[in-house]
């Protein structure tokens, strides 16, 4: 729920080495998001965390809080290629499992 630069000391200094997200989707339609995987449930994270929902969601919109988050920018492929090196994604690219560069 956090963005990549907050991010990245956390998953170091818990020695990770890799990262998994899960988004489920139409295949033939990728906008169709499905409500199984971490696209369904980072909500939840927020919940749990005990952060404003309102900073990531509003109207039944992502606002450009929750774009910038390590979560978001996984699941669609736009976190940085510096730190994040994708090393196997499911033939839909519902599953996608980066190797983490510190």
């Amino acid at each position: 729920i956090n963005n990549e630069n907050y991010s990245l000391p956390i998953l170091k200094r818990f020695n990770a080495t890799h990262i998994l997200v899960y988004k489920t989707f139409n295949p033939t339609n990728p906008t169709q998001e499905w409500p199984l995987g971490d696209n369904a449930k980072w909500l939840w994270m927020v919940r749990i965390g005990g952060f404003n929902e309102t900073d990531y969601i509003s109207g039944g919109q992502i606002t450009d809080k929750y774009a910038k988050t390590t979560i978001y920018r996984l699941m669609n492929r736009l976190a940085d290629p510096a730190h994040f090196k994708p090393v196997y994604a499911s033939e839909h690219g519902w599953v996608i499992l980066y190797r983490i560069e510190y």
